[in-house]
């Protein structure tokens, strides 16, 4: 994660210090909802491919958090899936 992975952490933590995540491409009990929107890049310094995913609504709570994830997510999905569960 790069570009606001920051908010996405901070909403998760809920003031904690630390924060535990499971992700999956596959749906599960209880699962939040990334959801892709874009495939691109940035530029600066994390330059290269990576994919554009929004969180809308956490713990039924409406967000509006966009965030970039690298290609670290294409190596460990195979892919950037359309949607990435999380709890």
């Amino acid at each position: 994660m790069v570009m606001g992975a920051d908010s996405f952490l901070e909403i998760l933590s809920q003031g904690d210090n630390e924060v535990y995540v499971t992700l999956s491409d596959t749906e599960f009990h209880d699962a939040e909802r990334l959801e892709l929107f874009e495939l691109g890049r940035i530029e600066g310094i994390e330059l290269g491919s990576g994919a554009w995913y929004s969180l809308t609504s956490y713990m039924g709570i409406p967000y509006e958090i966009e965030m970039w994830l690298c290609d670290v997510t294409k190596f460990v999905f195979g892919d950037f899936p359309k949607v990435i569960y999380f709890k």
